[in-house]
C-alpha cells in the first residue's frame, strides 16, 4: 500500500511539472509572436550597424560589399538618374513601410535621397522594422553627382 502511495506521488509530481512546463512554453511562444521584429531585437540584442557615410565610404561599400542601395526619391527623380543598381522606394509613398517589410532585414543597406529629413525619416523607419545594417548617405544625390559617382538612367 505504501509503495502505491509513493508511486502515485511521483506520477502526480511528474504530471504537475509537465503541466507547468507546457503552460510556460505556450506563454513564451504567444508573447514572442505578438512582438515586432524591432521588439525582438531589443529582447535579444544584436549588434546594430547604423552609420552615416560620405562619398568615399559609399563608393568603398558599393565596390567591396554586397549592399542593397535604396533610392528614396520620387520615381520621376529616379528616372532622371540614380546610383547604379539602386532600388527606388519613394519615402513619401503611403506604401513605403509595406515595401520595406518585403526586404530582408539581415542584408546591408545604403539609403540615399535628396534631403536630410527624408533620409533620417527613412533610416528611422528601417530601424523600426528591425533592419540591422543601415548606412545613410546623408549628403545624398547632389553630392554623388558633384563627385562624379557612377549613375544609371
Amino acid at each position: 500500500m505504501m509503495l502505491n502511495n509513493k508511486r502515485s506521488t511521483k506520477y502526480f509530481c511528474l504530471v504537475l511539472f509537465l503541466a507547468f512546463f507546457l503552460f510556460q512554453c505556450k506563454e513564451s511562444s504567444t508573447n514572442s509572436s505578438d512582438m515586432s521584429t524591432a521588439e525582438k531585437n531589443n529582447q535579444h540584442p544584436v549588434e546594430l550597424k547604423h552609420e552615416t557615410i560620405d562619398y568615399k565610404k559609399a563608393v568603398d561599400i558599393i565596390q567591396n560589399k554586397k549592399v542593397v542601395i535604396i533610392d528614396i526619391r520620387s520615381l520621376e527623380h529616379y528616372r532622371t538618374g540614380h546610383m547604379k543598381h539602386a532600388v527606388q522606394i519613394f519615402i513619401s509613398d503611403s506604401s513605403f513601410v509595406r515595401q520595406i517589410k518585403n526586404l530582408n532585414p539581415s542584408n546591408h543597406y545604403l539609403i540615399y535621397g535628396s534631403g536630410d529629413e527624408d533620409i533620417l525619416k527613412a533610416k528611422e523607419l528601417f530601424i523600426n522594422q528591425g533592419f540591422i545594417s543601415i548606412k545613410t548617405y546623408d549628403s545624398g544625390w547632389d553630392d554623388w553627382i558633384k563627385h562624379g559617382g557612377i549613375i544609371e538612367k
